[in-house]
């Protein structure tokens, strides 16, 4: 599966960048991939995200805010068939 993502850099670094391709005789995609590709890897391995659920976690909030099942009155019985 084929992933595009668009990199924003400052000139000067992007002159850089160019600089490195010519000398080394590749193209700009590539040099993306081989410097900036692992840097970006290790930045996201060091702040995890926090919104991630976990199934204990899940399971957790799920028996902390659990509701009570049908109960005796008039609309219970009527939901409910009791």
């Amino acid at each position: 599966m084929l992933n595009r993502t668009q990199v924003m850099l400052d000139e000067q670094l992007k002159n850089n960048l160019q600089l490195i391709a010519i000398v080394k005789g590749i193209s700009m995609s590539q040099v993306i991939r081989e410097l900036l590709t692992p840097i970006a890897e290790k930045e996201s391995k060091k702040t995890p995200n926090k919104d991630t659920l976990t199934a204990r976690k899940f399971f957790d909030r799920i028996g902390t805010h659990a509701v009570s099942g049908p109960g005796d009155n008039d609309y219970d019985k009527y939901a409910y068939d009791l």
